[in-house]
Order: C-alpha cells, then structure tokens, then sequence
C-alpha cells in the first residue's frame, strides 16, 4: 500500500505472551508445560513403607560414602592443623615428628616409593622430586673439620606433598586391617 508502518521490537517473552494470547490451545499448552515442570522440581515423598526404607537405604549409603571420604582425608586435615605454623624447609625427622610417624617406618616408606634412597649412607632425594620443588639441597663445608656436606631438606611444597600420600598409605593400612592410623 506503499505507506509508512509503525514497527515494534519485541523481546522473546512479550512476543511468546502475545501469541499465547491468541491462542486458548496454545494457552492451555504452555500452562501445562509450566505445571510439569514445576512438578519435576518439587521433591517427591514416597508413598509407600517400601519406598520410604529404600529412600532411607539410599540415604544411609551416601551417609556412609561421605564418612568415608572424611576419615580419609582426615590424615590430611590433621597434618594442615599442624603445619600451618611451620615454614621454611624441613629435614627428615622433623616431618616423622609432624606427621606422627616412626622414623624406620617412615624411611621405609619414602624408599619404597623412589622418593629417598641412600647415596654413601645419606638419604638423597630422586631428582624428579628435586627438580618438582619438594627439596631443598643444603650444601655447605663443616667449620670445625671442614667437610663438605649436603643435606636433603624437605619444602613446604614437600611436606604438604609427602603429607598427602603418607596420609594415603596410612588410611590404607587401616582399610587392610593393617597397623592402625
């Protein structure tokens, strides 16, 4: 009709609101959609003793799976509680004294796990651990005899590491009937 026509931008809700306004079917669809999905949220009773022991059953063994990962990272929260004074690098006995570990067990373990082994009766640390920022190197000449020595110390970044898989090792012991954690 070659003449000027007002025309309007609708954001999706206004226009979806205005063809269901047209339409008392469609209307009627929308509300149910609406219903159902209102449904689907609403948490559902049982409706019988049998539904409510498995919902009980079900509850039970989340409760029990969750206990469980708390009593493994118990060993780790525990050492968190303990460390948060400590800073700087650390030797060997005092990471079996803040982990609560007997030295010959504790050495035992960190051989086991190519983390330590004994070069001329020293423990040294691999060079994969060296190198991943768990030890430190401390080398030096005794003053008294003059010696060089070196000593392998373990980084914040170590201890928080080696604290993790002994919790680990512990926990496991425990679940094996082994030595208690």
């Amino acid at each position: 009709m070659n003449r000027q026509q007002t025309e309007f931008h609708l954001p999706r809700e206004l226009t979806d609101t205005l063809l269901t306004g047209y339409s008392a079917t469609l209307r009627l669809a929308v509300v149910r959609r609406w219903h159902e999905l209102e449904a689907q949220q609403a948490p559902k009773l049982p409706q019988t003793m049998a539904q409510a022991l498995r919902l009980a059953a079900e509850q039970a063994e989340q409760i029990e799976a969750q206990q469980e990962q708390l009593a493994l990272a118990a060993p780790k929260v525990d050492y968190v509680d303990r460390y948060v004074a400590a800073n700087g690098a650390l030797g060997f006995r005092q990471v079996a004294k803040l982990l609560k570990a007997k030295e010959p067990e504790f050495r035992a373990f960190l051989e086991d796990c190519k983390i330590l082994y004994r070069l001329a009766g020293v423990l040294t640390p691999y060079q994969n651990h060296i190198e991943a920022g768990r030890f430190a190197i401390k080398t030096g000449v005794s003053q008294v005899n003059e010696h060089a020595f070196a000593h392998a110390r373990f980084t914040p970044k170590g201890v928080e590491w080696i604290a993790g898989l002994w919790g680990k090792h512990k926990a496991a012991l425990a679940l094996d009937g082994g030595v208690q954690a």
